[in-house]
């Protein structure tokens, strides 16, 4: 059952999504966050999971509704008081946002997100001098909060100290360089300064960070022409169709490639598979003749035409591309099944599986669909040192038409280092000794085949991390 700081958790989390641009990325976290609530039967971050997405999609009114409903099954939780703060501030309702901070400080002294949101509003308030010591309270818990030291600044500029409020911008900045509101804020100061050009640069790398900033692209319009201006955001338009251009081509010469390479695995298999089949008549004929001197090398002979042979059968697997055979299928009894024949195989690494109560039965191939996440396993186990863990976990994502189940398989060995990450799921690219570099191509290779999509999102030195997300069919 979740607790309430994995809720706490995926509300940050969602924040900090939507804050960087990814707001359907945001909307998943907080639909797997309300499908967990349910199914464990918390009605009160039901209401409040449900009432975060109705402020990501806009609905501030709805959002307001659902929290306060909330918060009276819940009157304890700092979080849900906060949330409410925000949206009453979404609403212009400063004064009212001010008290449900406040009464989240009291529940939780120390809760930054209050803290910060009483600054927020008192500087909306016109209360500048107020605001700031709101945020160096937070600053003095956590020096390194980006929110408050862009704050921070913000309220000094406004003030009319810009010096000084580029300052803490650019401390903002050192710490997460792609914040786009810390640019924009910075770029508006130097605009301010009178430093046309330093805002004008400020404004477009915002827009290359987040093209559908409006707000950016109305401080491009004030500081340049409407023809210049107009020029600028088309000018940055052209680039990001063009990057889009790009990702297809390359996607395009990467299937070139992989079809290259499926040919190539299969005449090989085929070659190497004639002169296995040879081989083996000519094992059992060894096996057949009575000298225990020869027993232990033909026993070694054995074993080694056994693993050519599994390698001749990946080669094969991977020329074939075959098309999945879609059934309805229980993805937690898949998961299920997968981990417990392998929860045996090396009793130093721990193998457990955390599947939500609630899953969507989907269409996939069953069998391939084992051997993919077996494949990830295995894969796991080659690199997750005794002692450690692999943890498989499978939850519902996204809502209506764009519901999916994510599945992942993380371990706690070295991780896969950051100059193969792009590179992981082509072909022959092993990090293994031994390895035929095919494992992890067939495993995108079923996920391709099977509409949905794979990555790795784990941290070098801290494991790996393979994420799976496929699209739930109706039947």
């Amino acid at each position: 059952m979740p607790t309430e700081d994995e809720y706490i958790l995926a509300s940050e989390r969602a924040d900090h999504l939507e804050a960087t641009g990814r707001v359907e990325d945001a909307k998943a976290v907080l639909q797997e966050a309300l499908e967990r609530a349910r199914a464990a039967g918390n009605d009160a971050f039901a209401l409040f999971f449900e009432g975060e997405l109705a402020f990501v999609q806009g609905d501030h009114e709805k959002a307001l509704e659902l929290e306060v409903r909330a918060v009276d099954l819940r009157l304890d939780s700092a979080l849900i008081l906060r949330s409410i703060a925000a949206v009453l501030n979404g609403l212009s309702r400063y004064e009212e946002a001010l008290e449900w901070n406040k009464r989240a400080i009291a529940v939780d002294p120390n809760d930054l997100v209050a803290l910060g949101g009483c600054g927020a509003v008192t500087g909306n308030l016109g209360r500048i001098e107020e605001a700031i010591e709101w945020f160096d309270k937070v600053l003095a818990i956590r020096p390194d909060d980006v929110d408050a030291l862009r704050m921070r600044g913000i309220a000094l500029s406004r003030l009319g100290e810009l010096d000084e409020g580029l300052e803490w911008l650019d401390k903002a900045l050192a710490i997460e360089p792609d914040d786009y509101r810390s640019v924009r804020a910075k770029a508006l100061v130097h605009g301010i300064k009178g430093n046309t050009g330093a805002a004008l640069r400020g404004l477009a790398r915002c827009l290359e960070i987040r093209p559908e900033d409006e707000q950016a692209k109305i401080w491009v319009a004030r500081f340049e022409d409407f023809p210049q201006a107009r020029a600028t955001v088309d000018e940055l338009e052209r680039r990001r169709l063009a990057e889009r251009g790009e990702a297809e081509r390359e996607a395009r010469e990467r299937e070139i490639r992989l079809d290259a390479w499926r040919r190539l695995s299969g005449r090989s298999a085929h070659r190497i598979g004639n002169q296995l089949f040879a081989w083996q008549g000519a094992l059992r004929t060894l096996k057949s003749v009575d000298q225990p001197d020869l027993a232990e090398a033909v026993d070694d002979l054995g074993g080694c035409l056994e693993r050519i042979r599994r390698i001749v059968k990946e080669f094969q697997d991977f020329s074939k591309n075959e098309s999945p055979k879609l059934l309805p299928t229980s993805i937690r009894s898949l998961v299920e099944d997968v981990v417990r024949r392998y929860a045996k195989v090396d009793e130093g690494v721990k193998v457990s599986a955390d599947v939500a109560d609630v899953l969507p039965v989907c269409r996939v191939d069953r069998e391939q669909m084992d051997q993919a996440i077996g494949e990830l396993l295995e894969n796991a186990f080659h690199h997750t040192p005794p002692g450690g863990k692999i943890l498989v976990t499978a939850t519902s994502v996204g809502e209506g038409d764009g519901r999916k189940v994510r599945m992942t398989v993380e371990d706690t060995g070295p991780g896969v280092p950051a100059e193969h990450k792009t590179r992981i799921f082509d072909p022959f690219l092993s990090l293994r000794p031994g390895g035929t570099g095919l494992g992890l191509a067939i495993v995108a290779q079923v996920i391709e085949n099977h509409h949905g999509s794979i990555r790795e999102t784990g941290t070098p030195g801290e494991g790996a991390r393979f994420e799976i997300e496929l699209p739930i069919q109706s039947n």
